[in-house]
Protein backbone atom coordinates (compact mmCIF):
# COMPACT_ATOMS: atom_id res chain seq x y z
CA UNK A 1 0.00 0.00 0.00
CA UNK A 2 1.23 3.64 -0.74
CA UNK A 3 2.08 5.19 2.52
CA UNK A 4 -0.16 8.61 1.95
CA UNK A 5 1.26 10.74 4.77
CA UNK A 6 4.42 11.48 3.47
CA UNK A 7 4.14 15.26 4.77
CA UNK A 8 3.88 15.06 8.48
CA UNK A 9 6.59 16.35 9.25
CA UNK A 10 5.95 19.73 7.95
CA UNK A 11 2.93 20.02 9.87
CA UNK A 12 1.03 23.61 8.87
CA UNK A 13 3.87 24.95 6.86
CA UNK A 14 3.98 24.46 3.54
CA UNK A 15 6.77 26.45 2.93
CA UNK A 16 9.14 23.31 4.03
CA UNK A 17 7.70 21.32 1.57
CA UNK A 18 10.95 22.44 -0.79
CA UNK A 19 13.52 20.72 0.98
CA UNK A 20 11.38 17.68 2.96
CA UNK A 21 10.35 15.34 -0.24
CA UNK A 22 9.86 12.14 1.20
CA UNK A 23 13.01 9.81 0.43
CA UNK A 24 11.12 7.58 -2.22
CA UNK A 25 9.56 10.46 -4.14
CA UNK A 26 13.08 11.91 -4.40
CA UNK A 27 14.74 8.77 -5.50
CA UNK A 28 11.77 8.66 -8.19
CA UNK A 29 12.56 12.36 -9.06
CA UNK A 30 16.52 11.28 -9.34
CA UNK A 31 15.39 8.79 -11.89
CA UNK A 32 13.51 10.68 -13.79
CA UNK A 33 15.93 13.68 -14.18
CA UNK A 34 19.54 12.38 -13.92
CA UNK A 35 22.01 12.44 -16.86
CA UNK A 36 24.95 11.46 -14.11
CA UNK A 37 25.08 7.36 -14.61
CA UNK A 38 27.63 6.91 -11.75
CA UNK A 39 25.74 9.68 -9.89
CA UNK A 40 22.74 7.91 -10.33
CA UNK A 41 24.53 3.81 -9.86
CA UNK A 42 26.03 5.11 -6.75
CA UNK A 43 22.50 6.20 -4.81
CA UNK A 44 20.35 3.55 -6.46
CA UNK A 45 22.78 0.78 -4.86
CA UNK A 46 21.83 1.09 -1.46
CA UNK A 47 17.69 1.26 -1.94
CA UNK A 48 16.40 -1.44 -0.29
CA UNK A 49 13.63 -3.91 -1.64
CA UNK A 50 10.89 -2.31 0.49
CA UNK A 51 11.86 1.33 -1.11
CA UNK A 52 12.04 0.00 -4.76
CA UNK A 53 8.45 -1.49 -4.10
CA UNK A 54 7.52 2.35 -2.90
CA UNK A 55 9.26 3.56 -5.89
CA UNK A 56 7.24 1.29 -8.45
CA UNK A 57 3.60 2.37 -6.75
CA UNK A 58 4.25 5.65 -6.80
CA UNK A 59 5.61 5.12 -10.49
CA UNK A 60 2.71 3.82 -11.61
CA UNK A 61 0.52 5.85 -9.59
CA UNK A 62 1.89 9.09 -11.59
CA UNK A 63 1.81 7.43 -14.73
CA UNK A 64 5.68 7.21 -15.59
CA UNK A 65 6.24 3.43 -14.93
CA UNK A 66 7.45 3.17 -18.70
CA UNK A 67 9.96 6.18 -17.93
CA UNK A 68 11.34 4.99 -15.36
CA UNK A 69 11.88 1.55 -16.92
CA UNK A 70 13.65 3.33 -20.08
CA UNK A 71 15.85 5.67 -17.54
CA UNK A 72 17.21 2.29 -15.38
CA UNK A 73 17.17 0.49 -18.28
CA UNK A 74 19.42 2.71 -20.29
CA UNK A 75 21.94 3.38 -16.95
CA UNK A 76 22.18 -0.07 -16.26
CA UNK A 77 20.84 0.04 -12.87
CA UNK A 78 20.86 -3.48 -11.62
CA UNK A 79 17.33 -3.59 -9.29
CA UNK A 80 15.87 -6.81 -7.64
CA UNK A 81 14.18 -8.77 -10.02
CA UNK A 82 10.81 -8.63 -8.96
CA UNK A 83 11.17 -4.67 -9.29
CA UNK A 84 12.36 -5.31 -12.92
CA UNK A 85 9.93 -7.36 -13.91
CA UNK A 86 6.89 -5.46 -13.07
CA UNK A 87 8.46 -2.34 -14.51
CA UNK A 88 8.77 -4.10 -17.75
CA UNK A 89 5.54 -5.39 -17.74
CA UNK A 90 4.17 -1.88 -17.19
CA UNK A 91 6.41 -0.68 -20.40
CA UNK A 92 5.14 -3.07 -22.25
CA UNK A 93 1.49 -3.29 -21.41
CA UNK A 94 1.56 0.55 -22.25
CA UNK A 95 3.04 -0.27 -25.36
CA UNK A 96 0.19 -2.49 -26.16
CA UNK A 97 -2.26 -0.19 -25.18
CA UNK A 98 -0.32 2.91 -26.85
CA UNK A 99 -0.01 0.89 -30.33
CA UNK A 100 -4.34 0.22 -30.02
CA UNK A 101 -4.75 4.00 -29.80
CA UNK A 102 -2.07 4.87 -32.45
CA UNK A 103 -4.00 2.45 -35.19
CA UNK A 104 -7.41 4.07 -34.14
CA UNK A 105 -5.63 7.61 -34.43
CA UNK A 106 -4.36 7.01 -37.99
CA UNK A 107 -8.30 5.98 -38.78
CA UNK A 108 -9.46 8.72 -37.17
CA UNK A 109 -7.72 11.52 -38.93
CA UNK A 110 -8.12 9.74 -42.38
CA UNK A 111 -11.61 10.62 -41.18
CA UNK A 112 -11.25 13.72 -40.03
CA UNK A 113 -9.50 14.86 -43.47
CA UNK A 114 -12.03 13.48 -45.31
CA UNK A 115 -14.44 15.48 -43.57
CA UNK A 116 -12.32 18.65 -44.06
CA UNK A 117 -12.09 19.02 -40.66
CA UNK A 118 -8.83 20.34 -39.13
CA UNK A 119 -6.88 18.72 -36.34
CA UNK A 120 -3.91 19.46 -33.94
CA UNK A 121 -2.57 16.74 -32.19
CA UNK A 122 -2.78 17.16 -28.27
CA UNK A 123 -0.84 15.76 -24.88
CA UNK A 124 -0.18 11.75 -25.16
CA UNK A 125 -0.92 10.94 -28.67
CA UNK A 126 2.09 14.23 -29.96
CA UNK A 127 4.13 13.28 -27.38
CA UNK A 128 4.41 9.80 -27.38
CA UNK A 129 5.49 9.72 -30.73
CA UNK A 130 7.23 13.31 -31.62
CA UNK A 131 8.96 13.68 -28.13
CA UNK A 132 9.72 10.05 -26.49
CA UNK A 133 9.87 8.94 -29.80
CA UNK A 134 8.44 5.43 -28.06
CA UNK A 135 5.14 4.70 -28.00
CA UNK A 136 5.42 3.27 -24.80
CA UNK A 137 7.43 5.50 -22.81
CA UNK A 138 4.14 8.06 -22.29
CA UNK A 139 0.92 6.70 -20.66
CA UNK A 140 -2.08 8.07 -22.22
CA UNK A 141 -6.07 7.26 -21.49
CA UNK A 142 -7.47 9.10 -24.27
CA UNK A 143 -6.93 10.77 -27.53
CA UNK A 144 -7.22 14.51 -27.13
CA UNK A 145 -7.49 16.57 -30.65
CA UNK A 146 -8.29 20.14 -31.04
CA UNK A 147 -10.48 21.23 -33.60
CA UNK A 148 -12.56 24.68 -34.56
CA UNK A 149 -15.07 25.33 -32.26
CA UNK A 150 -17.20 25.23 -35.78
CA UNK A 151 -16.91 21.46 -36.95
CA UNK A 152 -17.93 20.21 -33.07
CA UNK A 153 -20.88 18.63 -34.08
CA UNK A 154 -19.68 17.60 -37.86
CA UNK A 155 -16.69 16.01 -35.95
CA UNK A 156 -18.81 14.28 -33.41
CA UNK A 157 -21.39 12.76 -36.13
CA UNK A 158 -17.74 11.69 -38.20
CA UNK A 159 -16.48 10.16 -34.82
CA UNK A 160 -20.01 7.90 -34.58
CA UNK A 161 -19.67 6.78 -37.98
CA UNK A 162 -16.07 4.27 -36.56
CA UNK A 163 -18.39 3.30 -33.53
CA UNK A 164 -17.72 5.28 -30.98
CA UNK A 165 -20.25 6.85 -28.76
CA UNK A 166 -21.21 9.46 -26.66
CA UNK A 167 -21.28 9.86 -23.20
CA UNK A 168 -24.48 11.77 -23.52
CA UNK A 169 -25.59 14.28 -26.30
CA UNK A 170 -24.09 16.99 -27.35
CA UNK A 171 -26.02 20.08 -25.37
CA UNK A 172 -24.66 23.67 -26.89
CA UNK A 173 -26.45 25.85 -24.17
CA UNK A 174 -24.36 23.84 -21.50
CA UNK A 175 -21.50 22.21 -23.44
CA UNK A 176 -20.44 25.79 -25.54
CA UNK A 177 -19.22 27.05 -21.74
CA UNK A 178 -16.40 24.10 -21.56
CA UNK A 179 -13.49 23.50 -23.67
CA UNK A 180 -14.15 20.10 -24.83
CA UNK A 181 -17.11 17.61 -26.14
CA UNK A 182 -18.57 15.04 -23.65
CA UNK A 183 -15.78 12.02 -24.29
CA UNK A 184 -16.53 9.51 -27.33
CA UNK A 185 -15.61 6.03 -26.15
CA UNK A 186 -15.04 2.57 -27.56
CA UNK A 187 -14.07 -0.51 -25.88
CA UNK A 188 -11.69 0.85 -23.59
CA UNK A 189 -10.78 3.75 -25.79
CA UNK A 190 -11.62 7.40 -25.04
CA UNK A 191 -11.54 10.82 -28.04
CA UNK A 192 -11.81 14.45 -26.18
CA UNK A 193 -12.84 17.10 -29.11
CA UNK A 194 -11.73 20.08 -27.73
CA UNK A 195 -11.78 23.45 -28.87
CA UNK A 196 -9.98 25.41 -26.03
CA UNK A 197 -6.75 24.27 -24.85
CA UNK A 198 -8.72 24.91 -21.15
CA UNK A 199 -12.33 26.67 -19.78
CA UNK A 200 -11.98 30.59 -20.30
CA UNK A 201 -12.72 30.60 -16.46
CA UNK A 202 -9.55 29.01 -15.62
CA UNK A 203 -7.26 31.04 -17.91
CA UNK A 204 -9.46 33.70 -20.33
CA UNK A 205 -8.08 35.45 -23.31
CA UNK A 206 -5.96 32.25 -24.76
CA UNK A 207 -5.74 33.49 -28.58
CA UNK A 208 -7.49 30.29 -30.38
CA UNK A 209 -6.90 31.74 -33.68
CA UNK A 210 -2.84 32.84 -32.94
CA UNK A 211 -2.31 28.78 -31.92
CA UNK A 212 -3.97 27.54 -35.47
CA UNK A 213 -2.02 29.76 -37.51
CA UNK A 214 1.21 28.98 -35.62
CA UNK A 215 0.19 25.79 -35.68
CA UNK A 216 2.51 22.92 -37.69
CA UNK A 217 2.18 20.25 -40.40
CA UNK A 218 3.02 16.57 -39.23
CA UNK A 219 2.69 13.53 -40.85
CA UNK A 220 2.31 10.77 -38.32
CA UNK A 221 1.59 6.86 -39.71
CA UNK A 222 1.54 8.43 -43.32
CA UNK A 223 -1.50 10.62 -42.40
CA UNK A 224 -1.49 14.86 -42.41
CA UNK A 225 -2.30 16.33 -39.24
CA UNK A 226 -1.23 19.41 -36.88
CA UNK A 227 0.76 20.01 -33.74
CA UNK A 228 0.70 23.23 -32.05
CA UNK A 229 4.43 24.75 -32.44
CA UNK A 230 6.82 25.02 -30.06
CA UNK A 231 6.37 27.61 -27.98
CA UNK A 232 2.47 26.91 -27.80
CA UNK A 233 3.27 23.54 -27.00
CA UNK A 234 5.68 24.32 -23.71
CA UNK A 235 2.65 27.21 -23.16
CA UNK A 236 -0.26 24.24 -23.21
CA UNK A 237 1.74 21.83 -20.77
CA UNK A 238 2.38 24.95 -18.50
CA UNK A 239 -1.43 25.79 -18.97
CA UNK A 240 -2.90 22.06 -18.15
CA UNK A 241 -1.00 21.34 -15.22
CA UNK A 242 -1.06 24.91 -13.25
CA UNK A 243 -4.54 26.43 -13.99
CA UNK A 244 -6.52 23.27 -15.50
CA UNK A 245 -5.02 21.14 -12.42
CA UNK A 246 -3.33 23.35 -9.89
CA UNK A 247 -1.05 21.14 -10.20
CA UNK A 248 -2.80 18.13 -8.62
CA UNK A 249 -1.28 14.56 -9.82
CA UNK A 250 0.76 16.34 -12.91
CA UNK A 251 4.37 14.89 -12.34
CA UNK A 252 3.90 13.04 -15.61
CA UNK A 253 3.26 16.95 -17.00
CA UNK A 254 6.28 18.36 -15.59
CA UNK A 255 7.60 15.07 -17.24
CA UNK A 256 6.52 16.04 -20.22
CA UNK A 257 7.94 19.66 -20.06
CA UNK A 258 11.51 18.67 -18.92
CA UNK A 259 11.52 15.94 -22.22
CA UNK A 260 10.72 18.85 -24.83
CA UNK A 261 12.47 21.33 -23.12
CA UNK A 262 15.78 19.35 -23.26
CA UNK A 263 15.17 17.51 -26.70
CA UNK A 264 14.19 21.39 -28.07
CA UNK A 265 16.84 23.60 -25.91
CA UNK A 266 18.80 24.97 -29.16
CA UNK A 267 15.31 25.62 -30.36
CA UNK A 268 13.50 27.65 -27.84
CA UNK A 269 12.26 30.97 -28.53
CA UNK A 270 12.23 32.37 -25.01
CA UNK A 271 11.20 35.74 -25.69
CA UNK A 272 8.35 34.62 -27.45
CA UNK A 273 7.26 31.91 -24.91
CA UNK A 274 7.43 34.73 -22.35
CA UNK A 275 5.13 36.84 -24.74
CA UNK A 276 2.25 34.05 -25.03
CA UNK A 277 2.41 33.40 -21.33
CA UNK A 278 2.24 37.58 -20.53
CA UNK A 279 -0.64 38.12 -23.04
CA UNK A 280 -2.73 35.23 -21.29
CA UNK A 281 -1.68 36.87 -17.98
CA UNK A 282 -0.32 33.16 -17.03
CA UNK A 283 2.67 34.48 -15.40
CA UNK A 284 1.32 32.93 -12.05
CA UNK A 285 1.15 29.50 -13.26
CA UNK A 286 3.88 29.96 -15.28
CA UNK A 287 6.71 31.03 -13.30
CA UNK A 288 5.59 27.40 -10.48
CA UNK A 289 5.51 25.47 -13.08
CA UNK A 290 9.15 26.18 -14.75
CA UNK A 291 10.81 26.64 -10.73
CA UNK A 292 9.14 23.04 -10.13
CA UNK A 293 10.45 21.67 -13.87
CA UNK A 294 14.46 23.17 -12.95
CA UNK A 295 14.35 22.34 -9.10
CA UNK A 296 13.15 18.72 -9.31
CA UNK A 297 14.04 17.51 -12.97
CA UNK A 298 16.92 19.94 -13.67
CA UNK A 299 15.21 21.39 -16.30
CA UNK A 300 17.80 24.23 -18.53
CA UNK A 301 15.81 27.22 -18.06
CA UNK A 302 16.96 30.69 -18.51
CA UNK A 303 17.94 32.31 -15.11
CA UNK A 304 16.65 35.71 -17.34
CA UNK A 305 13.52 33.96 -17.93
CA UNK A 306 12.18 32.91 -14.20
CA UNK A 307 13.63 36.89 -13.79
CA UNK A 308 10.95 38.17 -16.60
CA UNK A 309 7.93 36.10 -15.26
CA UNK A 310 8.67 36.23 -11.54
CA UNK A 311 5.44 37.46 -9.94
CA UNK A 312 5.47 40.64 -7.32
CA UNK A 313 5.56 39.76 -3.96
CA UNK A 314 6.75 36.26 -4.46
CA UNK A 315 7.48 33.69 -1.70
CA UNK A 316 8.45 30.11 -1.39
CA UNK A 317 5.61 29.40 -0.02
CA UNK A 318 3.52 29.02 -2.65
CA UNK A 319 5.77 26.82 -4.59
CA UNK A 320 5.45 24.51 -1.19
CA UNK A 321 1.47 24.86 -1.75
CA UNK A 322 2.28 23.42 -5.40
CA UNK A 323 4.17 20.66 -4.77
CA UNK A 324 2.16 19.43 -1.88
CA UNK A 325 -0.66 19.21 -4.52
CA UNK A 326 1.98 17.60 -7.20
CA UNK A 327 2.42 14.65 -4.64
CA UNK A 328 -0.70 14.17 -3.61
CA UNK A 329 -1.69 10.74 -3.44
CA UNK A 330 -5.67 11.52 -2.63
CA UNK A 331 -8.09 12.35 -5.20
CA UNK A 332 -8.48 15.82 -5.81
CA UNK A 333 -11.43 17.46 -3.38
CA UNK A 334 -13.95 20.23 -4.28
CA UNK A 335 -13.21 23.66 -4.18
CA UNK A 336 -16.59 24.21 -2.82
CA UNK A 337 -15.73 21.48 -0.47
CA UNK A 338 -12.81 23.26 0.54
CA UNK A 339 -14.26 27.11 0.67
CA UNK A 340 -16.89 25.48 3.18
CA UNK A 341 -14.28 24.83 5.84
CA UNK A 342 -12.17 27.26 5.07
CA UNK A 343 -13.48 29.83 3.41
CA UNK A 344 -12.91 33.78 3.98
CA UNK A 345 -16.01 34.66 6.40
CA UNK A 346 -19.87 32.89 6.53
CA UNK A 347 -21.06 34.62 3.59
CA UNK A 348 -18.26 32.46 1.59
CA UNK A 349 -18.67 29.32 3.18
CA UNK A 350 -22.55 29.89 2.55
CA UNK A 351 -21.92 30.60 -0.70
CA UNK A 352 -20.15 27.84 -1.34
CA UNK A 353 -22.29 24.88 -0.03
CA UNK A 354 -24.93 26.60 -2.27
CA UNK A 355 -22.80 26.04 -5.07
CA UNK A 356 -21.67 22.64 -4.07
CA UNK A 357 -25.85 21.13 -3.23
CA UNK A 358 -27.55 23.68 -5.53
CA UNK A 359 -25.37 23.36 -8.96
CA UNK A 360 -26.84 25.40 -11.84
CA UNK A 361 -29.43 23.41 -14.29
CA UNK A 362 -26.39 23.61 -16.82
CA UNK A 363 -23.92 21.85 -14.16
CA UNK A 364 -26.89 18.89 -13.04
CA UNK A 365 -27.63 18.69 -16.67
CA UNK A 366 -23.24 17.48 -17.33
CA UNK A 367 -23.78 15.68 -14.61
CA UNK A 368 -26.77 14.10 -14.94
CA UNK A 369 -26.59 13.55 -18.74
CA UNK A 370 -29.70 15.07 -19.01
CA UNK A 371 -30.91 18.09 -21.22
CA UNK A 372 -31.13 21.29 -19.39
CA UNK A 373 -34.67 21.75 -20.18
CA UNK A 374 -35.52 18.82 -18.55
CA UNK A 375 -38.08 18.75 -15.38
CA UNK A 376 -36.63 15.85 -14.33
CA UNK A 377 -33.44 17.36 -13.04
CA UNK A 378 -35.69 19.42 -10.68
CA UNK A 379 -36.30 15.89 -8.89
CA UNK A 380 -32.50 15.09 -9.06
CA UNK A 381 -31.88 17.70 -6.61
CA UNK A 382 -31.91 15.40 -3.11
CA UNK A 383 -29.78 12.44 -5.18
CA UNK A 384 -27.46 15.27 -6.07
CA UNK A 385 -27.42 16.58 -2.11
CA UNK A 386 -27.09 12.63 -0.79
CA UNK A 387 -24.21 12.24 -2.90
CA UNK A 388 -22.45 15.36 -2.40
CA UNK A 389 -22.48 14.90 1.61
CA UNK A 390 -21.08 11.21 1.22
CA UNK A 391 -18.32 12.02 -1.01
CA UNK A 392 -17.08 14.23 1.58
CA UNK A 393 -18.19 13.02 4.81
CA UNK A 394 -15.07 11.00 5.61
CA UNK A 395 -12.56 14.04 4.62
CA UNK A 396 -15.36 16.43 6.22
CA UNK A 397 -14.95 14.10 9.21
CA UNK A 398 -11.44 14.29 9.45
CA UNK A 399 -10.95 18.02 9.78
CA UNK A 400 -12.99 17.82 12.56
CA UNK A 401 -11.16 15.64 14.25
CA UNK A 402 -8.25 18.27 13.80
CA UNK A 403 -6.77 15.73 10.55
CA UNK A 404 -3.20 17.97 10.36
CA UNK A 405 -3.04 15.95 6.72
CA UNK A 406 -6.46 16.73 5.55
CA UNK A 407 -6.29 20.63 6.70
CA UNK A 408 -2.81 21.08 5.16
CA UNK A 409 -3.93 19.49 1.98
CA UNK A 410 -7.51 21.57 1.70
CA UNK A 411 -5.55 24.93 2.70
CA UNK A 412 -2.86 24.33 0.35
CA UNK A 413 -5.14 23.76 -2.61
CA UNK A 414 -7.31 26.68 -1.99
CA UNK A 415 -4.48 28.95 -1.30
CA UNK A 416 -2.81 27.94 -4.75
CA UNK A 417 -6.07 28.26 -6.41
CA UNK A 418 -6.55 31.83 -4.78
CA UNK A 419 -3.28 32.75 -5.57
CA UNK A 420 -3.02 31.67 -9.40
CA UNK A 421 -5.87 33.88 -9.76
CA UNK A 422 -5.44 36.91 -8.28
CA UNK A 423 -4.98 39.64 -10.45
Amino acid sequence: MLVRQPWNQMRNNPKTLISALPPEVSLLLLCLRSKDQSELRSQLNAVSVEQWQTILKLAGHYGVAPILHHRLEYYGVALPDEIARALKQAYLWNTAHNLRIDHELTRILHLMQSHNIPVILLKGVYLASFIYADLGLRTMADIDLLIPEADIEKSINALQSLNFVATRPFWPAVDLALHHAPPLTKENLIVELHWRLTHETNLPGIDHAGIWARSEPIQINHTQAAALCLSDLIFHLIVHASYHHQFHNQLRTLVDLAEVLQKHQPDLDWSEIVQLIRTCRAERGAYIMLRLAADLLDAQIPSGVFQELCPSGWADTVLGWAQFQLFQLDPVLSENYIRVFHGAGFADKLAALRRGLFPSRTVMAAIYALPPESKKLVWLYPRHIISRLSKYFKPAWRLLLGDRRQSLESKSDQSLRDWLHTA
